[in-house]
């Protein structure tokens, strides 16, 4: 065999030994990444089913405290709704792996959203308490008709102000903005927590997407949750859109048809 054959069959060789090389990394990388998916479908779905379950466990502890009726009352019903909420995610963490605006069930009624935001707020009002939070309202929205699905922006509305009670370092300041625009209603939900980074923008709603955090494991991620906001919004003929995001907070954009 002269040199010219030896070195090609030499380079052949090598190539061989490369292909075999990136391809056993590829398989590495993806075995990984599947690993990552699960264990990020796993504590998205925990985190979607222990809010309401932290809810009713400290509704059910404030109740045991409390001997008027009005208070009584109050707490009965949060307990209430959030026992239908937890139903309704168990439901939904069943197909929301496979989750579509195609094939999302939609229950649409006419619905006043300045209305549902103060109704989620009172079921959320125990845990902004331990968090020694606040939440400020702004309807500037002349009207605020939607026909739309109830249990659906409910869970929106609660993934995302959750979010902002969770993701929060100090003590959480989140408002919420209304407005009109055209045959718009635009909802804004501000808060004061850790922020996105910049590059990761146009990935957070992407299905089983966390946000990376390096070292820091404190710091939960983004997956299904937003995924599902995306998805039902989009059904909904509705939209959502991170606007802003730094270490001063985060701030979500929601449009949805008006319907008046």
């Amino acid at each position: 065999m002269d040199q010219m054959g030896i070195w090609m069959f030499s380079s052949f060789i090598i190539l061989l030994v490369v292909l075999f090389f990136a391809y056993s990394i590829m398989a590495i990388l993806k075995q990984k990444r599947l690993s990552e998916i699960k264990t990020d479908f796993i504590n998205n779905m925990t985190h979607e089913l222990k809010t309401p379950i932290s809810t009713i466990s400290i509704s059910t502890r404030a109740l045991l405290n409390v001997s008027d009726m009005e208070s009584v009352e109050k707490y009965a019903r949060i307990i209430k709704t959030e026992n239908e909420r937890l139903q309704n995610q168990v439901e939904r963490v069943l197909d929301i792996a496979t989750l579509s605006p195609n094939t999302i069930n939609l229950d649409k009624k006419h619905i006043y959203i300045h209305k549902l935001l103060e109704e989620i707020t009172e079921s959320l009002e125990l845990n902004l308490a331990e968090a020694n939070g606040k939440l400020h309202f702004n309807f500037q929205a002349q009207s605020d008709i939607v026909y739309s699905d109830k249990l659906h922006l409910t869970n929106i509305f609660t993934n995302l102000i959750d979010n902002a009670i969770k993701y929060c370092k100090q003590s959480p300041e989140i408002k919420i903005h209304t407005s009109q625009l055209n045959k718009k209603i635009i909802i804004l939900i501000e808060d004061n927590g850790i922020g996105i980074d910049k590059k990761h923008y146009s990935m957070i709603f992407e299905k089983f997407f966390r946000v990376p955090s390096g070292d820091k494991h404190d710091v939960k991620g983004f997956g299904l949750g937003l995924f599902y906001v995306k998805s039902v919004l989009e059904a909904l003929d509705g939209s959502i859109k991170l606007i802003k995001s730094d270490s001063a907070g985060s701030t979500f954009k929601i449009e949805l048809q008006h319907h008046g």
